[in-house]
């Protein structure tokens, strides 16, 4: 019997409670116009029908593979499909969501065109029924960035989470997801981003982004929530500072306070005492000391930021 030819793509989606929309996300994986891919659905102790959702995938169509594992969070479940991937290049599906017939073979062969380390689309942003839930600002473009004109926009959407991208599995190499419950997306990016050359951006919303109210992002605010939210935003600070990008290190801070003042306010006075709390307090009042020190806090920069705040598509005419 002939070996099987290694997948040029690894397409990973970490499982859990979705089985209202898990049929919709693997159908529009299995139908992409580029066929060497490999579906790797990694059921992370899902305690509804998503298991036997992922097993009938798996016999209906050989290029899925299916990993059953215990629960331990999407950042596990990830981390699974990473090391148990084959392919050339790699990106993630969230099991709630969908991508384009041509998702995979747009990035594909741009960035293989381009010898782009990864490449990035633009989304379409839709209520739980999958319909338009209003209009995105298009702030992606058809473009090929450097590590640090992507590193520059690593506070705007979609470049901190992990959908509308392809990467080399080589630019991934041993790098992998934490374990908190948000934000440990934007810190992966951070670490993956900091070691491209080059990478490409498409213009085309090819990937279909679920707001589910019950998903992590939108769950209610806790203490938790706040150090993990917080240390997300300060790791992107944090590589911005150490790359050098000054111009854009308000932007940065700015998000910091912004998730800081969010949960800090929804969280009682005693839960403010306590470590954790403490702990994203203290990132804070670092941040801002570093942000001092690197001379960024001048007018223009101060301005920059709050243009970001209201006006992200704004804020990039004003850079470039």
């Amino acid at each position: 019997m002939a070996e099987k030819k290694c997948p040029e793509i690894s397409v990973i989606v970490p499982v859990y409670k979705v089985e209202k929309y898990l049929n919709e996300c693997i159908n529009s994986i299995l139908a992409q116009t580029f066929a060497q891919f490999e579906l790797i659905l990694v059921d992370d102790g899902s305690p509804d029908g998503c298991p036997a959702l992922c097993d009938a995938a798996a016999l209906r169509d050989d290029r899925v593979r299916v990993i059953h594992q215990k629960n331990g969070g999407v950042g596990a479940a990830r981390n699974t499909g990473l090391d148990a991937a084959k392919g050339k290049w790699i990106t993630f599906v969230d099991s709630d969501d969908t991508v384009a017939p041509r998702y995979l073979e747009a990035m594909y062969r741009k960035a293989v065109a381009e010898q782009a380390d990864a490449a990035v689309c633009d989304f379409r942003l839709t209520d739980e029924s999958g319909k338009d839930k209003h209009r995105v600002e298009r702030l992606i473009k058809d473009e090929t960035l450097t590590r640090h004109e992507v590193l520059s926009k690593m506070m705007l959407a979609p470049f901190p989470g992990m959908c509308c991208k392809l990467y080399r599995t080589e630019l991934i190499g041993a790098h992998r997801f934490g374990n908190r419950t948000i934000g440990e997306d934007a810190t992966f990016q951070v670490e993956v981003f900091s070691e491209v050359n080059k990478v490409v951006c498409i213009a085309q919303a090819l990937y279909d982004y679920r707001q589910v109210t019950e998903s992590a992002m939108h769950s209610k605010r806790t203490v938790r929530n706040l150090e993990d939210q917080v240390a997300a935003n300060y790791a992107m600070f944090t590589c911005a500072r150490e790359q050098g990008l000054t111009d854009v290190l308000c932007v940065y801070y700015w998000l910091i306070v912004k998730y800081f003042v969010q949960n800090w306010r929804a969280i009682t006075p005693a839960e403010r005492k306590s470590p954790q709390a403490q702990r994203a307090l203290e990132c804070r009042r670092t941040a801002w000391q570093q942000l001092k020190q690197s001379g960024a806090v001048t007018p223009a920069h101060v301005f920059q930021a709050a243009v970001h705040r209201v006006a992200p598509a704004l804020y990039l005419k004003l850079k470039h």
